[in-house]
């Protein structure tokens, strides 16, 4: 027969363990959850960023095929294409092209491209775009540090869960070397665990 401090031990044991792995679920739990929030927040900025990059690709593309017959008009003496061209042109991109040539861009080699002002629009937008990529990626390396949380959570309520099963069997076995075996175990694992447990809440 066991002694009553035995079964007072054993009793502890038990509900200590119900708690943690109570504990130790309910943390599993909102890490889940938060990792799935992180992800999503990251997928979300991933499509808005790419979808960014591509409109300003696009419009990019276009300022420069526009500018490029722009010149080439400008080259041949045709005003009244140039003029054309201008028109076309997207109104705050059309003021730099209408700065360089009175600077004498068509001729003027050294005179700075449209492309290279600071107040071209596109490469400011570009950056900002870019910008929301890398935060992207911030956000999914967050994700996936909640998931390692989310995972240690779940490993710290499996050992509180084999301590339940320890110390469980010791109060059913008919040995007193048994039952104070599976207690020990149960408990250096309880220990273990909550070692483990005070680790990883005073990291978080």
């Amino acid at each position: 027969m066991r002694s009553d401090t035995m079964d007072v031990v054993v009793a502890v044991i038990l509900g200590l363990s119900a708690v943690l792995i109570a504990w130790s679920a309910f943390q599993g739990t909102l890490w889940a959850s938060e990792t799935t929030r992180r992800f999503n927040t990251a997928g979300a900025a991933r499509v808005e960023s790419a979808k960014d990059i591509a409109n300003l690709n696009r419009q990019l593309l276009l300022d420069q095929g526009l500018f490029a017959s722009y010149t080439q008009e400008l080259s041949v003496g045709n005003i009244d294409g140039s003029e054309l061209l201008l028109a076309q042109m997207r109104d705050e991109f059309r003021p730099l092209v209408v700065e360089w040539a009175t600077a004498g861009g068509a001729t003027d080699l050294t005179v700075p491209l449209p492309f290279d002002s600071p107040d071209y629009d596109v490469n400011d937008s570009l950056d900002a775009a870019i910008s929301r990529s890398v935060e992207a990626e911030d956000a999914a390396s967050s994700a996936r540090e909640a998931s390692d949380q989310r995972d240690v959570y779940a490993g710290l309520a499996v050992a509180f869960a084999l301590v339940l099963f320890f110390v469980g069997v010791s109060s059913t076995a008919r040995s007193q070397r048994v039952a104070y075996a599976g207690t020990a175990i149960g408990g250096l694992i309880l220990v273990g665990a909550s070692i483990g447990l005070l680790l990883q809440e005073a990291l978080l």
